[in-house]
């Protein structure tokens, strides 16, 4: 990523980023893009490495898919402050990939079995009023919900402000 924006900087620079001989090797990076973020890849490139570096150092599967809602919506609010796309249609597209992206990674906490290491293995009713005598699965059953909810109320907000900023930029362009 850092050869990347180097390369866009230095080009922007001196005045060559649309040179033919530029644009036929980097052009990839740069042109779908509005001028103000030819950098979107690099967004776009940081955006696998954070997602996949959860996936490495965070080990509660819950808390993975917490994180990964979490990352996810403030990428979503970028994306949708920032349109980065020349395209509309291409903008669209983005932003519907990150939706599904969040509401895959709460698909899979909300059936995910156990969040605990203590949990593992034993057979926990997911009834959030459900009094038992095991403390794994009270705190188990908690825990997921507290996370769980956490993570709604989290795209659920992101989802209404993106949308706002989504009409109000639509009512804007016509």
């Amino acid at each position: 990523p850092m050869l990347i924006l180097w390369n866009i900087k230095s080009h922007q620079r001196d005045g060559t980023l649309h040179h033919p001989k530029v644009v036929e090797k980097w052009g990839w990076v740069h042109d779908a893009y509005e001028s103000e973020y030819k950098y979107w890849e690099v967004v776009l490139i940081v955006r696998k490495i954070v997602i996949a570096g959860i996936a490495i150092v965070v080990t509660e599967p819950m808390l993975q898919g917490a994180f990964t809602i979490v990352v996810l919506a403030v990428l979503l609010s970028a994306h949708v402050y920032t349109a980065p796309y020349i395209r509309r249609t291409i903008d669209v597209m983005d932003f519907t990939s990150l939706v599904a992206s969040i509401l895959y990674a709460l698909a899979g906490m909300l059936v995910y079995p156990a969040v605990t290491e203590k949990a593992q293995g034993r057979m926990c009713a997911d009834d959030l009023f459900l009094v038992d005598d095991d403390k794994y699965c009270s705190q188990e059953r908690a825990f997921k919900h507290l996370v769980t909810v956490s993570a709604i109320v989290v795209t659920c907000v992101n989802l209404v402000l993106a949308f706002g900023i989504f009409a109000r930029r639509a009512q804007h362009d016509r």
